[in-house]
């Protein structure tokens, strides 16, 4: 790939000669197709090349890759070239004419960048509103669409000068958020800015018909009662009919043209999928004429649903309930699957909010400096019961608290446009849980601006009245802690973060963990907390950023690895000193021996971030009682160093696998150690007290051999919330312990740890010491078969071990098909430790699941790299 470096300058000159804009495409629609959810009317899906920066390099250099390296670097930004060279020409023909009485219409649902649309007469339609649909009602039977870059495209991060009049970082020189548009494509400090500022068109749609069903209808639930909203172009009437999965179907009784009301006994509801099933119903809308008959119709899903953002005054701060049940928020904030926008088909979404799901997530934030999330995005949340929290597109990096403008954007009527917009397109996913005005707005009497701020007000009173709404993330001024400065109307937490590793006790330790003088402050629902991430090695080598490393302490950092933002793992301990969790694993000799340290430092960090929030669910302000964690980030929209549960290319991380560890993945019962006050706290996030029963603590060494005796303890119940019962004992010895927590029906847990004299102790070079050491590796064998699945978008196979002479530790799952290629996505429901034969309390078996999705290639093999012994090969 760094071939394709060196020989960029002739692709740059090759592109410049294209005389007035970097690429062409012609398109010719010559039929149309039934709609798949509609009938009464045709339709096209108008799929064209739909990002400019990625087909202007494909057509010329079809290996280059961007990502690569510092590849992206090398590209001339569009603050450099002006417009024109990031400007992409469409020409659209033979558009089938409506018949007589017959309308058509041509929709692009999204479109970032200034899109000029010229018709064959020469007049022209300029569309320059990235969350507003460009609409072409009655199109002639060609055109053409050009699209480019925002014409203030402004200076990227990585350019600022050392010293600029006003910040500059976080959004670049700040000149996108004078506009309404997409503010990370200007680069942050996760991410390196998009040359052409993310300019795409999304696929669109051509239809014909004489009556149309309007997809932003409405439901709204109350007492067994859905009330549905919807509208219909030439229609005399609508009728509407929910249809359950038992088939029973229920009609609606129109209250007027537009509204309908359906009464439901005994309904089933929609529920996160941490507290109950995320059932949906079939909907079907029927228009008809004067005369009675149908003319058309429109088919969906729907989920009966209340929402609610509730201050509660036992835990101090705000918490949602959903269906009147207090849920426990446990997710991530996200940003786009693709900085350049070509990742937005339904499979890549179901894929990753899959995986999210897996991990134990029930909740995502779509980040204010982002975007508005597609429906193909809300759909798979729906089904998946993963609840959302969207908010509008404004950050206090750049509109006005710590740069930019409070005034900003300046075009506000395109801006609330795009609010009535997002509303009624959004307003029928039961999975949307939450509005949020915004990423760290403050204050609230400047942030937003008053117009923006009444349009949102009414926008949401008008059209989604019944949905709870946040106007900020965090407040509590300028740098946020200031609890005089924070309105729990207003914003979510006083304070987020932080954003690197800390001594792990501290999560468990402290009310505000990371935070400085966090105990003088109330956080109940933290947005953003998060570190580091490394992506899989296999990915590592993908990203062609060469074989040095960072020395201790987070010195020498490659350059290759600051431009795809590294951020340290060292941090400061509870007892003063510094630690290295890489280096404390012994120090590595090569980039692959540190990316392993980075793979098991995070497992540790992550599963304790997770625990340490959890084992304050629901308890009292004093306590630093929790209602929410929010992982930032749990994806990313590029290959990084920071901020991604799954990294770029799809491969589960060690911080996956320490989330999952963490939240004990899809159970809702998990209990683990808590050394700070050696206890076990048990965590309950369902719905409802379940009956008690015991929990047992195991300690072993690494060669499996128990040092000491389990401890048993007997929980009489356990209802919703934390139960912590005391009296764990820490073997002697000095050595690296491992400890396994098990509770019937839930998730058994593992955890590492050295302690001396009932301190612990960073030190674990003793694991660094294991792995080169080939005489203590444990022996693995084992088998795997496919068996019988009740998803059929999975194929599930079944993994079984057997282990002997040592513990296998962190295994690295990896499938490959017959070409010896990765298949991605895979889900495991792994431990993180086997024991093996000799420990005295089983036979050294183990089991458990892998599954891949059944459209991609049939895996030939799975792989199981551990912390110390031979790769595992099991043919299937």
């Amino acid at each position: 790939m760094r071939a394709t470096m060196l020989n960029i300058l002739n692709l740059f000159l090759l592109v410049s000669l294209i005389p007035s804009s970097s690429s062409s495409f012609s398109m010719s629609i010559s039929s149309l197709l039934s709609c798949p959810h509609g009938e009464g009317l045709q339709c096209e899906q108008v799929d064209l090349p739909n990002n400019n920066f990625k087909q202007i390099f494909k057509h010329h250099y079809p290996n280059f890759d961007p990502y690569s390296s510092q590849n992206l670097k090398l590209l001339p930004d569009v603050n450099e070239t002006g417009p024109e060279f990031y400007t992409t020409t469409y020409h659209l023909h033979n558009l089938p004419p409506a018949p007589p009485g017959k309308k058509s219409l041509l929709t692009f649902p999204a479109v970032y960048g200034n899109c000029t649309v010229t018709f064959p007469n020469g007049t022209t339609l300029n569309h320059f509103s990235p969350f507003l649909p460009l609409l072409l009602p009655s199109p002639p039977s060609s055109l053409t669409l050009t699209l480019s870059p925002p014409l203030n495209s402004g200076l990227p991060s990585h350019l600022c000068p050392p010293t600029t009049p006003t910040p500059c970082g976080q959004g670049g020189d700040h000149t996108l958020s004078t506009q309404s548009y997409i503010q990370f494509t200007q680069g942050w400090d996760w991410i390196q800015s998009s040359p052409d500022r993310g300019t795409t068109i999304s696929k669109g749609t051509y239809e014909i018909y004489n009556s149309k069903i309007n997809e932003d209808w409405k439901v709204t639930y109350k007492n067994n009662v859905a009330t549905i909203s919807v509208d219909c172009s030439e229609c005399d009437s609508i009728s509407v009919t929910l249809i359950s999965g038992s088939n029973k179907v229920y009609n609606s009784i129109s209250v007027s043209k537009t509204v309908h009301e359906i009464s439901i006994d005994d309904p089933e509801l929609w529920w996160p999928w941490t507290i109950g099933s995320p059932y949906l119903y079939e909907i079907i809308f029927t228009g008809h004429d004067r005369g009675g008959d149908e003319v058309c119709s429109l088919r969906d899903f729907v989920g009966l649903k209340t929402s609610e953002l509730v201050y509660d005054d036992k835990v101090g701060g705000n918490l949602i309930k959903v269906n009147g049940v207090e849920v426990f928020i446990q997710g991530g904030n996200w940003i786009a699957l693709d900085q350049f926008f070509t990742k937005t088909d339904r499979e890549e979404y179901y894929n990753v909010i899959k995986g999210h799901k897996s991990l134990g997530f029930n909740f995502i934030r779509v980040w204010g400096g982002g975007i508005t999330e597609n429906k193909e995005f809300y759909e798979v949340c729906d089904e998946l019961g993963m609840m959302v929290y969207q908010e509008f597109w404004m950050t206090g990096d750049n509109n006005g608290r710590w740069a930019g403008s409070y005034s900003e954007p300046v075009n506000v009527e395109t801006y609330n446009s795009m609010i009535y917009h997002t509303v009624k397109s959004l307003r029928k996913h039961a999975s949307l849980t939450l509005y949020g005005g915004g990423n760290e707005l403050y204050p609230k009497e400047l942030s937003p601006p008053d117009s923006i701020k009444k349009t949102l007000y009414e926008a949401l009173e008008e059209y989604d009245p019944d949905r709870p709404f946040i106007m900020s993330s965090m407040d509590g001024g300028l740098q946020g802690m200031n609890m005089s400065e924070h309105s729990d109307g207003y914003a979510l937490a006083v304070k987020d973060g932080p954003y690197g590793f800390l001594d792990v006790d501290r999560y468990f330790e402290e009310a505000n963990p990371g935070l400085v003088n966090g105990s003088d402050v109330t956080i109940a629902f933290q947005p953003e907390i998060g570190a580091a991430s490394f992506p899989r090695f296999e990915s590592y080598k993908i990203m062609d950023v060469g074989s040095s490393f960072p020395s201790e302490g987070d010195e020498d950092v490659p350059d290759d690895w600051q431009w795809h933002n590294f951020e340290g793992y060292s941090y400061t301990a509870i007892d003063g000193t510094t630690v290295d969790p890489i280096y404390a694993l012994g120090k590595p000799e090569s980039v692959e021996e540190y990316a392993v340290r980075a793979d098991l430092a995070s497992r540790q960090q992550y599963a304790s971030l997770f625990r340490g929030f959890s084992a304050k669910m629901f308890e009292p302000s004093e306590e630093g009682g929790k209602t929410a964690v929010l992982l930032w980030k749990s994806q990313t929209p590029w290959p990084s160093f920071r901020g991604f549960t799954y990294d770029y290319y799809g491969a589960a991380t060690g911080c996956a696998d320490g989330v999952r560890e963490g939240l004990g993945g899809e159970f809702d019962i998990n209990a683990f150690d808590d050394w700070t006050n050696r206890s076990v706290k048990i965590v309950n996030r369902g719905v409802s007290e379940r009956e008690g029963r015991a929990v047992t603590v195991s300690y072993y060494s690494r060669f499996g051999e128990s040092v000491a005796p389990a401890q048993v303890f007997e929980a009489k119940k356990l209802p919703v919330g934390v139960t912590t019962l005391g009296g764990l004992e820490f073997p002697p010895g000095g050595n690296v312990t491992f400890i396994r927590t098990e509770i019937a029906g839930g998730h058994t847990s593992w955890s590492w740890r050295r302690e001396i004299d009932g301190v612990a102790v960073h030190d674990l070079a003793e694991l660094g010491d294991w792995r080169k050491s080939d005489h203590e590796w444990p022996g693995v064998e084992g088998k795997v078969h496919e068996v019988v699945s009740d998803d059929e978008a999975w194929r599930t196979f079944k993994v079984s071990l057997k282990v002997k002479a040592a513990i296998a530790f962190a295994p690295g799952l990896t499938a490959r098909d017959s070409n010896g290629d990765r298949i991605l996505p895979l889900l495991t429901d792994a431990p993180v430790l086997f024991l093996p034969a000799n420990d005295g309390d089983g036979d050294g078996k183990g089991e458990f699941v892998v599954k891949t999705r059944s459209n991609a290639a049939r895996p030939k093999r799975i792989e199981i790299r551990f912390w110390a012994g031979e790769a595992v090969m099991l043919e299937i």
